[in-house]
């Protein structure tokens, strides 16, 4: 799932040398499944879907993690779907979220950070 690999890329863009910007960044990824309406004449998009996945992103999502609605998390392969946990309800349908920052995997100390900025 590509959420999942963005996020644990995440480290890794933070981690360059020649990142100059003052703080990490940080994501927050939502996503959800379902159909939507394209009107080929104006290019609108009409979606509970993506409102859904817009609001979940910015209400009910850490920093660092992927959240999903529920209905994505049963459509998965269990080996996928048991990355997630239960997170709560968010606008009345269950959600579940990763129960760890996927953006610290490969992060060092502050300390072993400084380190590689001053080696390089």
């Amino acid at each position: 799932m590509c959420g999942l690999e963005i996020q644990s890329l995440m480290s890794v863009f933070n981690l360059r040398v020649n990142f100059s910007g003052p703080e990490r960044i940080n994501l927050r990824i939502a996503l959800d499944t379902g159909k939507l309406k394209f009107y080929n004449d104006t290019g609108k998009i009409v979606s509970e879907v993506i409102n859904y996945a817009a609001h979940l992103e910015k209400k009910g999502t850490e920093p660092g993690k992927v959240a999903i609605s529920g209905k994505l998390h049963d459509s998965l392969a269990r080996n996928i779907s048991d990355l997630f946990r239960p997170a709560g309800i968010f606008e009345d349908k269950d959600y579940f979220s990763t129960s760890l920052r996927l953006d610290n995997i490969l992060s060092l100390s502050e300390i072993e950070t400084d380190r590689v900025k001053n080696y390089a």
